[in-house]
């Protein structure tokens, strides 16, 4: 009896120290016991209660679970399956459910939060399908560098050919050619310039005004569909910065994508840049009136995977990865936001750096 009691207390101890939620079912799908844990604190007085009445919210994982249960009743291999369910603070969590048999009439579920590891998971695929974007982007640039520079020759020679002759249409339609060559080849260098180099990068004076127009020129025709209004307040008196353009150019495109995501439920759109001087440092700061970020999550904002966008694409490295580069700046990165506020952005970059 002694042994007994004390392989209980035993049991006991393991059930209520894992991180899996313990229920006990019997073969009615009743629930005859548990472990609950922060997730499920009020299913330690639910004893006696129907799983349909205990996860009534989720019918699809009732069904499911019920499923699995008859299949081990009768002797059949089960596997592990997942679901999502809201957790107290009414966001999506999920867990996997293994259920194990124990006795004839009765089986053991242990159901496991797992929302970090699938998150984590989900944005490592992401990151590494970024990667292989970066490099198709980077041969896909080389390509069309190719044809652009033939059709740009073609055009230059027959625009001379055509110097003696009274052919206008065809002079013009030359020079329509080498206009939009010339466009789409000052697209390309700046796709070339917008990924972030490895390892130590070149550092020399630049016009921050001129980078803010330069990423501009890639999102555009982007922020026009989505009604988006530019706003710009430069300072003309700016002066030059030492810094990598490229990586400054990163960091403001990583903000417009997040402005964009912020500002689809806006009904007014603004997106404003401006550039100042706060002594010691040179400021861009990036305006928006879109959906700000909440006072839990903005702590977290320069954590790496973290991100507040509900997309699958969304990699959470945007804001860590700018952070790394302002900080080899010598610089700082700001944010400040409220849900209802929208956000502003500050980079600031050192103005006595040689």
């Amino acid at each position: 009896m002694k042994n007994e009691s004390r392989a209980q207390s035993q049991l006991h101890t393991i059930l209520t120290s894992i991180p899996e939620t313990v229920l006990g079912v019997d073969h009615n799908y009743r629930l005859l016991y548990c472990y609950p844990k922060e997730d499920f604190p009020d299913l330690q007085d639910q004893v006696g209660t129907p799983l349909d009445e205990l996860f009534s919210d989720y019918p699809d994982f009732v069904k499911i679970t019920q499923q699995k249960i008859d299949q081990i009743f009768a002797g059949e291999a089960v596997s592990r399956h997942e679901h999502q369910m809201l957790n107290q603070q009414g966001k999506w969590n999920h867990y996997e459910m293994q259920i194990v048999v124990c006795g004839e009439k009765e089986v053991i579920l242990f159901l496991r939060e797992i929302t970090e590891l699938r998150t984590l998971q989900n944005q490592l695929i992401q990151t590494a399908k970024l990667a292989s974007l970066g490099e198709m982007a980077a041969s896909v640039v080389h390509e069309i560098n190719q044809p652009l520079m033939i059709m740009s020759l073609a055009a230059e020679i027959g625009q001379h050919d055509l110097k003696k002759q009274a052919m206008p249409q065809v002079k013009s339609a030359f020079q329509t050619i080498l206009q939009q060559v010339k466009r789409a080849s000052g697209i390309i260098r700046h796709l070339r310039s917008f990924g972030w180099t490895k390892g130590i990068s070149e550092q020399w004076e630049n016009d921050l005004n001129q980078s803010i127009h330069d990423v501009l020129v890639l999102f555009r025709v982007q922020l026009q569909m989505e009604s988006v209004n530019v706003g710009l307040d430069l300072d003309p008196d700016l002066p030059l910065v030492v810094c990598d353009p490229h990586q400054i150019k990163q960091v403001l495109g990583h903000l417009i994508s997040n402005a964009r995501y912020a500002l689809q439920e806006a009904s007014d759109k603004h997106l404003i840049f401006r550039t100042f001087i706060d002594d010691p440092w040179c400021v861009i700061e990036v305006q928006d009136t879109g959906t700000g970020i909440s006072n839990e999550d903005l702590p977290k904002i320069f954590e790496p995977f973290f991100s507040t966008k509900q997309q699958p694409e969304a990699s959470g490295l945007g804001l860590a990865v700018s952070q790394g580069i302002l900080e080899a700046h010598q610089g700082e990165i700001i944010v400040q936001s409220t849900p209802e506020g929208g956000t502003t952005v500050q980079l600031r970059l050192p103005l006595d750096r040689k």
